[in-house]
C-alpha cells in the first residue's frame, strides 16, 4: 500500500511504499516491513512510489535477506554499495596530497 504523510501545512504531499511481507527461518513464520536496510523513502512523486509497488505484488512469491544473528531482520532488496565506493576516490586526493608534502619536505630537508 502506499503511506501519505503532510510533513508542514505547507509542503506537498509525500508519499511512502509501505509493504509487510513474511518469511519463514528455521521454520518460524515472521515478518517485515523492509525493502532495503534503510527506512523507504519518502517523495513527493507519487507515480515514482507506484513503480515501487508494482514490483511487489500482493502475493509475490520471491527470496529475502536474513540477518542470522538477527532473524528479525529481514531485507528484500540489498542496499546500493555506491557510497562505500564513492568514499576512496576523494580519498586518493588526499592520499596524493599527503605524498606531495611528504616528499616537499624531504626535498627541503635535503637542501
Amino acid at each position: 500500500e502506499i503511506e501519505d504523510r503532510l510533513f508542514t501545512a505547507n509542503s506537498p504531499v509525500e508519499y511512502r511504499h509501505h509493504l509487510l511481507f513474511g518469511y519463514e527461518w528455521d521454520g518460524e513464520a515472521m515478518t517485515s516491513e523492509r525493502v532495503g536496510l534503510r527506512e523507504n523513502p519518502w517523495s513527493s512523486k507519487r507515480d515514482a512510489v507506484m513503480e515501487r509497488v508494482a514490483l511487489y505484488p500482493p502475493g509475490m512469491v520471491t527470496r529475502c535477506r536474513v540477518n542470522p544473528a538477527d532473524p528479525s531482520v529481514a531485507i528484500l532488496e540489498p542496499d546500493s554499495m555506491a557510497p562505500l565506493y564513492s568514499i576512496w576516490f576523494p580519498g586518493l586526493f588526499v592520499l596524493g596530497g599527503v605524498v606531495m608534502a611528504g616528499r616537499a619536505g624531504v626535498m627541503l630537508a635535503l637542501r
